[in-house]
């Protein structure tokens, strides 16, 4: 599959999160479940100038959330990832705040 020009490309199989956005553009601070399963095949875009962190591994995504200051949505992350973010003892990176409709 060809990237369309002026995007940010993430390609299947791989952990990634990225910074959302509302309304006006303006960030939020709040990124996306970063250990959602991807399928093997697909392929997400972007615009130019989205954060985005990617790894193919789930440990190494758990890593880098635990250095940073990233913040995710309760209502945003998966009961899976959640579950795990209490494992690793990086919950306190969840916001409990109810999802936007």
């Amino acid at each position: 599959m060809s990237k369309p020009d002026n995007c940010i490309a993430v390609d299947g199989k791989t952990f990634f999160t990225y910074e959302i956005k509302y309304e006006m553009g303006d960030g939020t601070g709040f990124y996306s479940d970063p250990l959602a399963e991807q399928a093997i095949h697909s392929r997400t875009f972007m615009p130019l100038g989205t954060v985005v962190i990617q790894f193919k591994d789930e440990a190494k995504m758990i890593k880098e959330i635990k250095k940073t200051k990233y913040k995710f949505k309760d209502g945003d992350l998966s009961i899976k990832t959640k579950e795990k973010f209490k494992d690793e003892k990086i919950d306190d990176k969840i916001d409990k705040i109810k999802k936007d409709k």
